[in-house]
């Protein structure tokens, strides 16, 4: 490197320096500016080797530029400051040229310092610690900076001081031989010092330790000595920028560095934003597996308990040919779970379609007041047995006929309704029916008198899976679906469903859905009957059912002819000759043929006997499916008694209109 102004040295030593216990001052002059401890020098290491990166910025500008230019600047200005106040041209001309000639050097100054100043800010930016050895009594100084890269404790003075010897005591051994190459080159031939050691930390880490200097001969008296800067080994490009003392590439390699600096900060931010939600996401995931789970659990209980008294009394029933009492206490209470069993099973085939986005709804001129009473109706018996009084509250502005879809209002008020039911030990219920003529909207609330809820449930009962309390332990049975296909169907109604409730208060939920007055008066079916000696056709592969559905048809005073696919319920209406069928009753699901495309070769065949479409499938488009197909109507199981005769009465009496299916 290049030599440094005079006294470099004693400047140094007026700094805060420390040296160590082994260090032997210099003599003579030099030793009592060591220890004289007098003012702090503005000057140090960093100074010593051009880099003075810990002074403020105007400072080392200041510094850097010659005293006489500034000096001249000044004068200048002052000297064209007095000729414009006194209205001469002469003088004000001179003292602006003046000006401008040592703006002009004042410039060139900070230009030529430019490099010096790249070098002091890579080296503040690299990490880098400065260092000098004075090589005539082995002295060696460090900065702060060169501290922490050779893992020594940082003390509060900016130098310290300390003997080279200790340094070269930490380098590995099998690098010292280099080091000294290194060193004796810079010396005796002037060569830039440029070499990578490890050096051992107090901890015992080894660390790899770029250090880049030059040899200072010394001037006007001054002691010769090797002084530079450390870098990490990683910081390869800011290490060759300083070791070729080339601005231009400093100033790039510090551009790159803060470029790179920015987008990794970027990047960081950025994978901290996305941790965050993948942290959001896997905690809505656990939780949402472990709804589920408890969903299963709570299911596998739910039927295994109907299931269970299905079977026990089914086998006492065929053990058991005595009192008929007895008999019809056990057919009703099989009969009952059998309804419970069927209510689970719609419930999650209601969630799915609705989860699906399949769920559909038809409005048609209702009876919002009779699905209302018919549903306290058929819950009554239920409330009875805990001795609960339902009262049904009717306000005077509900009109006889509104445009709602009539199944899935009655779906609304029996879960909700069920749901009071359950919750509910003593008391009573209240359904309470009301129409805003303003907004067309009809609100059904249930008022129990229950046990209530807390804040912190009410959040979670419109889950799906969730109920208030979701212990295995809890009190109550269910599913945790019904609230929440209960709210989803609302809203498909252009409504909400709210609960207002206190712990051990009761609740009351708060249904609303879109009903406005009917256009035309609602078509009311009469209670047709099925005319005697029907000869019905019944295309059924599953043997249980196919008994079962020709024991009902039998008891409805029909002639049942059963076969068990497709195929031979064609074949059966093609060989029917002078005794044809007034009916035909095709399960949908069959081997060999199934009911869809047997249905489309009786029409293509010019059959138009009625068709009766008869299926377990229950999802939206299965009946437009069946009629599309070329059945008349569509009724889906488990088939039920009441359902099945109406159907039949509706086809016996109604005009056909048959088309030929494509």
């Amino acid at each position: 490197m290049q030599a440094d102004p005079p006294n470099q040295f004693d400047d140094l030593t007026r700094t805060n320096a420390v040296v160590g216990p082994g260090d032997a001052p210099p003599a003579g002059r030099k030793a009592s500016r060591l220890n004289s401890g007098g003012t702090r020098s503005s000057r140090s290491i960093a100074w010593l080797l051009g880099l003075r990166f810990r002074r403020p910025t105007l400072v080392r500008l200041y510094e850097r530029v010659s005293n006489l230019w500034l000096l001249l600047t000044l004068a200048s200005g002052v000297v064209a400051a007095t000729g414009l106040t006194f209205e001469s041209v002469l003088v004000a001309g001179i003292g602006l040229a003046s000006m401008f000639t040592a703006m002009l050097g004042l410039s060139t100054d900070l230009r030529r310092s430019r490099p010096e100043i790249a070098r002091g800010s890579a080296c503040r930016s690299g990490g880098a610690g400065c260092w000098a050895w004075r090589l005539a009594d082995g002295t060696a100084w460090y900065d702060q900076c060169f501290q922490r890269l050779i893992g020594d404790p940082v003390g509060t003075a900016i130098i310290e001081a300390s003997r080279f010897e200790n340094l070269l005591g930490r380098i590995h051994a099998d690098d010292l031989a280099e080091f000294h190459f290194a060193v004796d080159a810079t010396i005796e031939g002037g060569a830039d010092l440029d070499c990578t050691v490890r050096l051992r930390t107090p901890d015992g880490e080894w660390r790899s330790i770029r250090l880049i200097g030059g040899y200072d001969s010394g001037s006007a008296g001054q002691p010769a000595c090797i002084n530079g800067i450390a870098l990490p080994e990683d910081r390869d490009r800011v290490a060759s920028s300083l070791a070729s003392r080339t601005g231009d590439d400093l100033l790039c390699a510090l551009s790159d560095q803060s470029q790179l600096t920015q987008d990794l900060e970027r990047i960081r931010i950025d994978l901290e934003v996305r941790n965050g939600q993948l942290e959001e996401a896997r905690a809505a995931a656990v939780e949402a597996t472990q709804a589920k789970s408890e969903f299963l659990a709570n299911m596998s209980h739910e039927i295994r308990t109907p299931l269970t008294a299905i079977i026990g009394f089914a086998d006492l029933l065929a053990e058991d040919h005595g009192d008929p009492d007895s008999r019809n206490s056990m057919l009703e209470t099989v009969r009952r779970n059998g309804e419970h069993l069927l209510a689970l099973v719609s419930e999650i085939l209601d969630l799915s379609k609705i989860e699906a986005g399949r769920m559909e709804t038809d409005r048609v001129p209702t009876d919002a007041i009779g699905c209302v009473r018919d549903a306290a109706d058929s819950l009554r018996e239920q409330a009875r047995g805990k001795d609960l009084e339902i009262r049904v509250d009717i306000s005077e502005r509900v009109p006889p006929a509104m445009s709602l879809d009539p199944t899935r209002f009655r779906q609304i008020v029996v879960n909700l309704l069920g749901n009071a039911i359950k919750f509910t030990e003593t008391g009573g219920i209240t359904l309470e029916l009301d129409h805003e003529p303003d907004g067309d909207v009809l609100t059904l609330r249930v008022v129990d008198t229950g046990i209530g809820m807390a804040d912190s449930e009410m959040d979670r009962i419109f889950e799906p899976f969730r109920q208030a309390d979701g212990s295995t332990t809890r009190r109550f049975g269910g599913t945790g679906l019904g609230l929440a296909i209960s709210r989803r169907l609302c809203e498909m109604l252009g409504g909400s469903l709210t609960v207002r409730s206190r712990s051990g208060f009761g609740s009351t939920f708060s249904a609303q859905v879109t009903a406005p007055p009917a256009v035309a008066p609602m078509s009311l079916e009469g209670t047709a009957e099925v005319p005697p000696g029907l000869r019905i056709l019944l295309a059924e592969d599953g043997p249980d059912n196919r008994r079962l559905i020709g024991h009902l048809l039998g008891r409805l005073g029909a002639h049942v002819v059963a076969v068990e696919n497709g195929q031979e319920a064609v074949e059966a209406v093609q060989k029917s000759g002078d005794r044809p069928f007034d009916l035909v009753i095709l399960d949908m699901q069959m081997p060999i043929l199934d009911g869809y495309d047997a249905a489309r070769q009786l029409r293509n065949a010019g059959h138009e006997v009625p068709i009766l479409a008869l299926t377990a499938n229950a999802m939206p488009g299965d009946r437009m499916i069946c009629l599309e197909a070329g059945c008349n109507d569509y009724l889906s199981k488990p088939v039920r008694r009441d359902d099945l005769a109406s159907s039949i009465a509706r086809l016996s009496i109604a005009i056909p209109r048959w088309k030929k299916a494509g």
